[in-house]
């Protein structure tokens, strides 16, 4: 199933149906690495949650700017 993304010209991103600001993305994004809820077992990411990682580190645009993960 494909999850249509989509920048908004008012610094937001969509993402299916919702719309964020860059806070609550960067928040979105951060509960995403850690696992959601109840977490990742054994704190052991996916890969595709490590690739994301890194790519959002080496990324220039400016939705990443400023995002850190715990």
């Amino acid at each position: 199933m494909e999850i249509p993304f989509a920048r908004l010209p008012n610094r937001c991103v969509r993402i299916g149906d919702y719309a964020f600001d860059r806070h609550n993305f960067h928040e979105l994004l951060r509960y995403v690495e850690r696992g959601g809820f109840p977490r990742w077992r054994n704190e052991i990411r996916p890969d595709y949650v490590n690739r994301m990682k890194k790519q959002i580190s080496e990324s220039s645009n400016e939705m990443f700017a400023g995002l850190k993960f715990d």
